[in-house]
């Protein structure tokens, strides 16, 4: 049985490659995609995905809000974040909001596909470096005495309670 994944990015060329990416592996398959969080939480409710790929910085949107609605609403989808962001202060705010796993837009494909199937086996997913780093900064903060960062409560994705998401044509669910 195929694992089922459902594409978040509001950037059309860039969700298309992840889609012919994922649909070249005999293993993996997507079953949906949407560009705007609206669209994203009322089509994985049809798709019910295995995975979601989730796109951090969508506009009008802000992508650890998407994840932890998706993760209230469907517990049992493992979610990846996909980031422009090569720092450890947004992978650290997105394993806290629920993700298994962050992936920079500027690894490989095939990390992407790695990355897809060690949270779909339960695991999580951090590039070598971005674990390292959030590794020293955990034994750095332990060092001076704090459990957390105190730069984490300033979110830099902060929500957005005007926003108003909308469908637009480049959504869609995919046949099975």
């Amino acid at each position: 049985m195929k694992t089922r994944v459902f594409v978040v990015d509001d950037h059309p060329l860039l969700r298309q490659g992840i889609t012919q990416l994922i649909n070249s592996e005999p293993d993996l398959e997507v079953c949906g995609e949407a560009d705007n969080a609206t669209a994203a939480l009322q089509l994985i409710t049809i798709a019910q995905p295995d995975v979601a790929v989730l796109d951090i910085s969508l506009k009008g949107a802000n992508g650890l809000d998407l994840l932890r609605e998706v993760k209230a609403c469907f517990p049992g989808v493992q979610v990846l974040i996909l980031s422009m962001h090569d720092e450890s202060l947004f992978a650290r705010r997105a394993l806290l909001a629920g993700a298994s796993g962050y992936l920079t837009k500027d690894e490989a494909t095939d990390k992407a596909l790695l990355a897809i199937r060690r949270i779909r086996d339960g695991k999580t997913y951090l590039s070598d470096e971005l674990a390292g780093r959030l590794d020293r900064q955990s034994q750095e903060l332990e060092t001076v005495g704090l459990r957390s960062s105190p730069y984490i409560a300033s979110d830099p994705f902060s929500p957005n309670q005007n926003f108003r998401p909308s469908f637009s044509r480049d959504t869609h669910l995919h046949p099975a």
